[in-house]
C-alpha cells in the first residue's frame, strides 16, 4: 500500500532524472567536539587559576623613582598579562564557536537518480548504488544535537541484503524539513513504497 504525499515528480521526456547534494553528520563529530571541549576547558582553567593567583597577590605599584628596578614594577606586568589572557580567551571562545558550527554542519554528499537506480557519493568519492527494485523499506528517526531539538533524520535504507544508514542534516530552508523533502524520498517513490501527489502550492 502506497502513501499519497507531497509534490510532483521530477521527470523529463527522456525519463526520470534527479540530482543534487545534501549534508550528513560527520562520523567523527562526537570525538571532534569532545577534544575541542577538553582543550578549551583546560585553557580556561589555566587562565582562571592564573588570574586568581595574580589578583590575590600584592599588586601595589610604587611611585616611579629613578632607583627602582623592573622587579619593583612586576605587578603591573602581571596585570597586563591577565588582560592579554582574557583577550586571548575571548578570541578562543569565538574560535571554538565557529569550529563547532563547522563541525556540526556535517559533510556534503551528492546523488544522481534515474528510472532504475539512485547513486549516492560520499565526501571521499565512494559510490553506493541503490536499485529501486531492491528497496524493502526506508525508515526515518529523529536526529538531534545536544538536546531534543531536531536537526535532521537518521535514515535507514534496507535493500534486502544490508541496512545502510545516513544521518541527514537539514538545509537552511526551514520550510523544507519533512521526510518528503529529503533525497531518500526518491527511493521510496520509485520503489513504490510511497507516491507523490501533484499539488500546485509546492510549485515543483
Amino acid at each position: 500500500m502506497t502513501e499519497q504525499i507531497g509534490y510532483s515528480n521530477v521527470s523529463d521526456r527522456f525519463g526520470f532524472r534527479a540530482l543534487g547534494t545534501f549534508r550528513c553528520r560527520r562520523s567523527s563529530e562526537t570525538l571532534m567536539l569532545a577534544v575541542m571541549a577538553a582543550v578549551y576547558t583546560l585553557c580556561l582553567c589555566v587562565t582562571i587559576v592564573n588570574m586568581v593567583n595574580v589578583l590575590n597577590s600584592d599588586n601595589s605599584v610604587p611611585i616611579f623613582e629613578y632607583d627602582k628596578t623592573m622587579a619593583d614594577y612586576a605587578p603591573t606586568l602581571n596585570i597586563v598579562c591577565v588582560i592579554i589572557s582574557v583577550i586571548i580567551m575571548l578570541l578562543l571562545t569565538i574560535g571554538v564557536f565557529v569550529a563547532a558550527v563547522i563541525i556540526t554542519g556535517g559533510e556534503e554528499y551528492s546523488y544522481t537518480a534515474n528510472d532504475e537506480k539512485m547513486t549516492i557519493t560520499d565526501p571521499k568519492g565512494k559510490k553506493l548504488e541503490f536499485y529501486y527494485s531492491d528497496i524493502k523499506s526506508v525508515k526515518y528517526e529523529k536526529l538531534t544535537l545536544f538536546s531534543q531539538r531536531q536537526r535532521g533524520f537518521d535514515v535507514f535504507i534496507d535493500n534486502g541484503c544490508h541496512v545502510f544508514q545516513y544521518q541527514y542534516i537539514y538545509g537552511k530552508n526551514k520550510l523544507l524539513r519533512e521526510e518528503k523533502h529529503t533525497p531518500f524520498f526518491i527511493l521510496e517513490e520509485r520503489a513504490g513504497l510511497r507516491t507523490r501527489r501533484y499539488t500546485d502550492e509546492m510549485g515543483v
